[in-house]
């Protein structure tokens, strides 16, 4: 569990070793699937079961295809999130200033509390807070319900 940004750069690790572990079985399993897929091919005894068995190999080869690219994708965002710089919100709270996006990088839900750091990043659980002036309009994003559309000037 994520409690600091501290854990914050093990946790996106902890994540990126499981989505690279997902990739190596998403592979051996196409790997096996397709292997399955011939086996059927040289043991078809007549025309009439080639064509079920190209109708198979289409469907494995395509699902195959999907859980790479999807455990690659993961992988890749894993990556990029790791070079981020990013910040743990424990409170409801997080003020920052108007039209700053707070975004979730990839491997985190909105959930997880856990955004790319931003210019100003206030953490709170109140917004009847006094702010500091920043010379900048705040606004407010409620990240206890996870929802950054749940933005509020300050």
């Amino acid at each position: 569990m994520i409690t600091s940004n501290t854990d914050l750069k093990l946790e996106t690790m902890n994540r990126l070793s499981k989505a690279i572990t997902e990739l190596n079985a998403a592979s051996v399993e196409a790997k096996m699937s397709l292997a399955t897929a011939f086996d059927i091919d040289l043991a078809a005894p007549c025309i009439s079961d080639i064509k079920a068995w190209a109708n198979y190999y289409k469907d494995v080869e395509n699902n195959a295809s999907i859980a790479i690219t999807n455990a690659s994708e993961k992988v890749e965002g894993l990556l990029k999130t790791s070079n981020l710089n990013l910040m743990f919100c424990p409170k409801n709270y997080v003020v920052t200033t108007k039209g700053t996006k707070l975004l979730s990088p990839s491997g985190y839900h909105p959930t997880d509390r856990v955004y790319i750091q931003t210019e100003i990043a206030i953490h709170t659980d109140s917004i009847n807070d006094a702010f500091p002036d920043c010379g900048k309009p705040l606004v407010s994003f409620n990240v206890s319900k996870a929802a950054n559309e749940s933005v509020r000037p300050v």
